[in-house]
């Protein structure tokens, strides 16, 4: 089916060459995904405590890049203790749709498929799970390199995540009452006369301290205790430094700030992809939850993001059950992850089928013991904004 070839990089030592390549692509890409560039994942790569499992897969003619997909081999997944070839390459997973060239994209997708294959035969995992990719042209070309390679793909998970799309006038002021916005402006005001000065939205993206004061504002809530704040994985902070840095240095960071200039009660990270902004980070200080600053800060940041910027979407980058996200956030985008069996196994398909038997009941379960919490929270092993 395919003339491209294909490769798998150690992304932790990739070249000078190839990391050119690399950005080339996201450039072009027919879906952006910042999460996969490599200001992304070469910070990934070395901080994180695997970080040197990380790989990407790369389908390429002619030193150019046609598609590339970020890869790690686990004995375990989800706590299903069998040989799987995830995408998710970070703790958190924000978003996992692959970097591939609108030229070519299913051809890419099936070099992609056939490296993978050939290390299924050398011993390697059996099948690959790509996780949580918008449902658009990348999908499409999977499910059609897949079909025609006779892989079964089977999906385990799609769900729509909060999203807001640039028009006028803006959608999430057509989305909610006028009531609501006057009770968080006066919730703002109140918070303002506690800490004795009025609170303004500020965007410290250029600021390298405001990554640290992210860190620690995380760390001093709920997210420390569930074990998702970044300080509870070690090389997490070091990695989200760089990475930043990186964005930064680009011009494509924002984080905005709640805060009255000496102190900060919630705030937000944005990163830029073409016409798309992801938001891929939030907290805010729960002792003053009382005034509801994240709330305030995401209609602030709304409200930037109509008035000061000229992107065409803002994806939340959060999960499907987090009701207070998908409530504000008016539009929608589907997310969907599926699994592709690289070889013949009737095994490998009992496999897949338990996992998605079981996977509702899991759920179900995680939700019931956490029936009490109203924040947020996720597990430790869930991935997404938080």
């Amino acid at each position: 089916m395919t003339s491209l070839r294909s490769r798998i990089l150690d992304v932790a030592h990739v070249s000078g060459s190839d990391e050119k390549a690399w950005r080339d692509l996201a450039r072009r890409a027919v879906e952006p995904n910042p999460f996969y560039e490599p200001d992304c994942l070469i910070p990934a790569a070395r901080h994180q405590s695997f970080g040197d499992e990380v790989q990407l897969v790369v389908a390429e003619d002619d030193d150019r890049f046609y598609a590339c997909l970020p890869i790690r081999h686990v004995s375990r997944w989800h706590k299903l203790p069998y040989r799987i070839v995830t995408t998710q390459v970070r703790r958190m997973i924000y978003l996992g749709t692959p970097l591939m060239d609108a030229e070519r994209g299913t051809e890419a997708v099936a070099a992609l498929l056939e490296a993978l294959v050939q290390e299924r035969r050398a011993g390697k995992s059996r099948v690959l799970a790509v996780q949580e990719l918008t449902e658009g042209p990348t999908a499409a070309c999977f499910r059609a390199a897949a079909s025609h390679l006779g892989l079964p793909l089977i999906t385990f998970e799609s769900f729509e995540r909060g999203l807001l799309r640039r028009q006028e006038p803006s959608g999430y002021e057509l989305a909610h009452s006028p009531r609501t916005f006057r009770n968080l402006r006066r919730k703002q005001r109140n918070l303002g006369k506690l800490l004795g000065v009025t609170l303004d939205v500020v965007d410290r993206g250029k600021d390298p301290e405001a990554v640290n004061d992210y860190i620690n504002l995380e760390a001093s809530g709920y997210k420390a205790d569930a074990g998702v704040a970044m300080v509870t994985a070690p090389g997490e902070p070091e990695f989200f430094r760089e990475m930043c840095q990186r964005f930064s240095d680009a011009g494509r960071l924002h984080l905005y700030c709640l805060t009255n200039g000496s102190q900060t009660v919630a705030m937000i990270a944005w990163v830029r992809s073409c016409d798309t902004i992801f938001q891929f980070k939030w907290s805010y200080d729960e002792s003053y939850a009382r005034f509801s600053p994240g709330l305030i800060l995401h209609t602030e940041v709304m409200r930037c993001f109509q008035q000061d910027t000229d992107a065409a979407l803002l994806d939340s980058c959060t999960w499907g059950e987090n009701e207070m996200i998908n409530q504000l956030y008016p539009d929608r985008r589907r997310i969907t992850s599926f699994f592709i069996i690289l070889g013949p196994s009737w095994l490998d398909r009992l496999v897949v089928r338990a996992f998605i038997g079981l996977r509702p009941a899991h759920r179900k379960l995680y939700a019931l013991v956490h029936r009490g919490d109203q924040r947020g929270k996720r597990a430790p092993g869930d991935h997404g904004a938080a």
